[in-house]
């Protein structure tokens, strides 16, 4: 391509990211989401002092020389790492994977949308989506990115709230655990070589910057010292026992212990009577993904050794074949007699998690019913009439867990007891009604129950909507925000702007993990009214014509100063007086 063309593309993805830090530091948006921005903005700058650096280019014929007006691209699924840039963080399957060669045949495809009309590229695969929905948004991008455009949906946030759903869920962790509560323990053997700054330790990691550490430490000088340190945005603290006291024993029984956003650190000789080292209430910033991780830094003489780790008490292998478990013949046993649920499986693994989740339908929504675990389960009296599944998990020794594999589902026929799982609370998240309609009560939307996604378009007449929902479970919770922004109530007024205007209502159950997320997207006409209704000057009225933009008055001899007041004929316009001149004759 032409070097016109790269640095013109270069440019407006410059301007596009730039635009999004701002808006994240308008909307005080997390220091993560705004630090990768920024290595973004800065590649594109290499990118672009790379491309006006000419000094040691061949003067060839560029593509757009070449005269090609239709491309066939076979194949095209390995193209589909395209350069992307997103405010998201923590949801799968959003990858920032950037290819050249994507780059490039991006580059061409708008060069011929521009020559052919959106007819000049024609893709061929078997496999155009593979991973991710980032996929579909890469595809639209290639060949109908005027239409993206045109709907305001060039940006991924914006395509991706219009199209996609990010759903928050229970997910058992690989080693079936809980990382709201957390205990972990293990053995340290070795020391670290004094006169460093030298560390060994375990870790709950989310990146280099944004960790929770246990770490028996030199720093600088001859004594070794237990820590817990923590690291978030660059900016580290560190708490030690009794003020970097000597602790050499070796080896050393390191604990760590975390309760929601408290993490409270120990440690032993002998595993027995345990010493705490101290306490942080300000860790609630590790995402809910974070790992535990083992760690060495400046032990470059001697060794140090990691053994005996356990988390909540189950013992986890740092080495060991991983072959993956397997679970079948997952069954749920019925007593109405007993109250009670029994569930049955096979396992190639040496232990498994057993997990119950409950629906108010057969092929309804199941949810986690929170704090039971095992194979049995009591019958409460909330769960008559309800329907329950097992879901079971088969694990190796180092954690690793199979695939899971649920058992039919099993209907509660008897009145059911007291005691068990009494709390099971609905998993409805559906809207019961969606009225959105113009300020003259005509409806934009007709709602349909199971329909998520609405799009509509309105004229420039249309400057203010009434809206109004209601969930199906007055005990669900509803959140409806209108272009970003939450509204107090669930119905109201609300002032569409030009283009894209987006209403988000967001339905979360009763059990607090079931969500539904409804979007009705609204793409009105701005008013192209740019006519004045009136102007003075000095308090004379000038009489306005039509199709006439220029016009003169004589003042006063002896005047230096003019006072121009102007009213536009549209509501919605806005009249600047850019500059007044004055000429004597």
């Amino acid at each position: 391509m032409s070097i016109e063309r790269q640095r013109a593309i270069l440019e407006q993805q410059l301007e596009e990211i730039t635009g999004g830090i701002a808006e994240l530091k308008r909307n005080r948006g997390e220091n993560f989401s705004i630090k990768q921005l920024e290595k973004s903005k800065k590649s594109i700058k290499q990118k672009l002092d790379k491309l006006n650096d000419q000094t040691k280019k061949d003067d060839v014929v560029t593509f757009e020389e070449l005269g090609v007006d239709r491309l066939f691209v076979d194949e095209s699924h390995y193209y589909k790492n395209l350069y992307l840039y997103t405010k998201m963080r923590n949801v799968g399957g959003i990858a920032q994977t950037e290819a050249q060669k994507s780059s490039d045949l991006f580059m061409k495809c708008r060069y011929l949308d521009e020559i052919t009309g959106g007819r000049g590229t024609v893709f061929a695969t078997g496999t155009p989506i593979s991973n991710s929905m980032v996929e579909l948004y890469t595809i639209q991008r290639y060949l109908q990115y005027s239409t993206l455009v045109k709907n305001g949906l060039q940006h991924f946030d914006a395509w991706a709230s219009t199209f996609g759903e990010t759903i928050t869920a229970v997910e058992l962790t690989p080693e079936g655990t809980d990382r709201t509560h957390l205990t972990l323990v293990f053995k340290l053997t070795g020391a670290t070589p004094a006169n460093t700054w030298a560390d060994a330790g375990i870790y709950l990691y989310d990146d280099a910057d944004n960790y929770v550490a246990l770490e028996k430490k030199h720093r600088g000088g001859n004594t070794s010292a237990v820590a817990i340190v923590k690291e978030q945005n660059h900016e580290g603290q560190e708490t030690s026992y009794s003020n970097w006291a000597n602790v050499s024993d070796n080896p050393i029984w390191l604990k760590l212990e975390k309760k929601g956003a408290n993490v409270k650190a120990f440690f032993s000789s002998d595993k027995n009577s345990w010493t705490e080292i101290g306490s942080r209430d300000d860790c609630g910033f590790l995402s809910d993904s974070y790992k535990l991780a083992i760690a060495s830094q400046g032990t470059n003489t001697g060794s140090i050794t990691y053994s005996d780790v356990t988390v909540n008490d189950k013992e986890v292998k740092l080495v060991e074949e991983a072959v993956k478990p397997t679970a079948s013949n997952v069954t749920v046993t019925y007593d109405e007699a007993a109250d009670s649920l029994t569930a049955a499986g096979d396992t190639t693994g040496q232990s498994v998690i057993v997990k119950w989740a409950v629906a108010d339908k057969e092929n309804g929504n199941y949810s986690i019913i929170s704090g039971v675990e095992g194979t049995s389960l009591t019958a409460s009296k909330a769960l008559k009439g309800k329907y329950v599944k097992a879901a079971y998990v088969p694990l190796i020794g180092t954690g690793a867990a199979g695939d899971i594999v649920w058992s039919d589902a099993v209907k509660v026929t008897g009145n059911g007891t007291d005691s068990g799982a009494s709390a099971v609370k609905s998993a409805n998240a559906d809207l019961a009604t969606a009225d959105i309609k113009t300020s003259e009560s005509t409806d934009m939307f007709q709602f349909v129950k199971g329909t998520t996604f609405y799009q509509t378009t309105a004229g420039s007449d249309v400057q203010e909507i009434k809206y109004s929902f209601a969930a199906e479970d007055t005990k669900a919770t509803v959140k409806v925000l209108v272009n970003g922004k939450e509204t107090a109530e669930l119905s109201g007024n609300a002032v569409l702007t030009r283009g894209r205007n987006l209403i988000e209502v967001n339905v979360t159950a009763e059990d607090g993990v079931t969500m539904k997320k409804y979007r009705f997207t609204i793409s009105r006409q701005g008013d192209n009214n740019a006519l004045l209704e009136s102007m003075q000057v000095n308090g004379q009225t000038i009489k306005l014509a039509e199709g006439v933009y220029e016009y003169s008055l004589p003042i006063a001899t002896g005047t230096t100063t003019a006072q121009v007041a102007a009213t536009a004929q549209s509501t919605r316009a806005t009249v600047s007086i850019v500059n007044v001149l004055i000429s004597t004759l």
